[in-house]
Formats: C-alpha cells, structure tokens, sequence
C-alpha cells in the first residue's frame, strides 16, 4: 500500500508492505532518504549492512548500492522521500549545501540515525501534516514543508554518532568488497579472479556474500561499473570508453549490463544528461 505525495522534483510516499515482496538491489541519481515506522530487517548499503531498528532513519546518497533484508513474515512499514540533486541546485546556492551536507554526512557517519522518541514523534507528525495537505495546489508551500522535514532530518544527523553497533558485517564479506572497490575496472576481474584472490572456493564465497548482503557478487560489481560508467558518460566519455575502461568484455556486454541494472541504455542516458550528439 502506498500513499504519495508529489512533485516533478520530489515525492513522500508512505509505504505498508504487508505480502512477501522480493526488494531488488539498485541504485540511481537522485537521493533517498526512508523513515522507519517499522524495524527488524537488514540493510546493505555500498558494502555495509545495518540492523534498522523502529525510529531508524536512512540516507541513500546518490549512486549508493541498496538492498532491503526483510523478514517475509513482517509488516514493512516506512516513509520514503526522494528528491533530484539537480532540484535543489536549481533553488540557489545556499540550498546546494544541503546536498554537500548528506555526502558528508554518508562518508564520514554512515547511512543511519535513530531518533528518540520525541523526535521522531514531530517527523512524523510534519510527514502526516504535508500528506493531510497533499491536495494543496500552492506549490511554494508544498517546497516550503518539503525542505522542512528535509533539514530537520539533517539537523538530527548532524548531532548524531556514527553507530558502529548496527553494523552486522561478516569479515569476508568485508574482505570482498574492497576488492571489488579496488579491481572492478579491469578486465581480467571476475567473480572466479574474486574467490582466488579471497583463497576460498567460488561457490562459498558467493553464498557467504548472497546470505549477508541479499546481492549476489556479480550483481554488486555490474552494479559498481555502471554506477561508474554513468559518472563517465555524465562527464561527456564515449559509449565505446566506458565498455573499454571499465573490465566489460565487449560492447555488447556493456550495452546489455547498462540496460539491465538502469533500465535505460546507455545511448538514451547519455542523451538526457549531456543533450547533444557525441556517440
């Protein structure tokens, strides 16, 4: 079940998932930030996993890999905002420190902030005043309530600790991932290079990593090139130099792998972000 409040820049949505739904891993441009209403579930987020508590908050910055761990007997209950970096750009200069804020905030505390209860009592109860209002065609004051709740969230993290406690990390799944961090560009990198470079097996390796991240190795490295590859086609590179510089066999792998993990193709991206022909 899912409650929205739009915008062609930003939406809340208040989210209740009561079946056994499978949470694909993903990644995108555009920053997300959910409110926990309910706990008991993991989250992987670019190679950590949280234990998400009642009153959790969670900031995805752009690009960040994700994947929600649920228990498929549990309600999931939260509030999801989701906003364009490129909109608060738009609004001024004062509003892009908002933007560095959460970069800072995501490398150097981490993705998650626990609320006290008062707190997050008044989130939720600016989150339930905007949806009471949804209808409101103003759009001043749908922006004014929007940036509200938004810069409330960030004054909390800003006090907040980094909260090493709700790590629940496996130390070779640590291990994998910054090798991956560190040879995902090359060609002769795979998932079998992965496993002898670990000086495990190929088969537990991957199911270690599956079980505690919910993304299978392969997965999480496409994953890490595309997210690479549309930083490179942003900037202006080629088609053919993102295939050649980021370990994809062949053109039509990168073609297939792009489209597969955005969505889009690669030609289509690089269109809407640059807007002129240089293929």
């Amino acid at each position: 079940m899912k409650d929205y409040i739009t915008d062609q820049n930003f939406y809340i949505a208040h989210n209740t998932d009561y079946e056994n739904r499978i949470y694909n891993p993903h990644s995108h441009d555009e920053i997300e930030i959910y409110i926990h209403i309910s706990g008991g579930k993991h989250f992987f987020v670019d190679g950590v996993t949280y234990d998400i508590k009642k009153r959790d908050v969670i900031i995805f910055g752009s690009n960040q890999i994700h994947q929600i761990l649920k228990n498929p007997n549990e309600i999931y209950e939260r509030y999801t905002i989701v906003y364009k970096k490129e909109f608060l750009m738009s609004l001024g200069a004062d509003y892009i420190e908002i933007n560095n804020l959460i970069s800072d905030i995501v490398k150097l505390k981490g993705n998650v902030l626990n609320l006290s209860e008062g707190s997050f009592d008044i989130l939720l109860n600016m989150l339930e005043s905007y949806k009471t209002n949804k209808n409101i065609a103003n759009n001043l004051y749908k922006l004014s309530k929007f940036l509200e709740i938004i810069i409330f969230i960030l004054e909390k993290y800003e006090k907040n600790e980094v909260m090493e406690d709700r790590y629940v990390n496996n130390p070779l799944v640590g291990d994998i991932i910054k090798k991956i961090d560190l040879f995902y560009t090359d060609c002769d990198f795979t998932v079998a290079r992965l496993a002898e470079m670990v000086h495990i097996s190929k088969c537990y390796m991957c199911d270690v990593f599956k079980k505690n991240t919910g993304i299978t190795i392969l997965n999480y490295l496409n994953h890490k090139r595309i997210i690479a590859a549309k930083a490179m086609l942003t900037e202006g590179v080629s088609i053919v130099s993102c295939a050649d510089s980021l370990g994809f066999g062949s053109y039509n792998d990168f073609i297939r792998v792009f489209k597969k993990v955005t969505g889009d193709t690669p030609k289509r991206y690089f269109m809407q972000n640059i807007g002129r022909e240089r293929l």
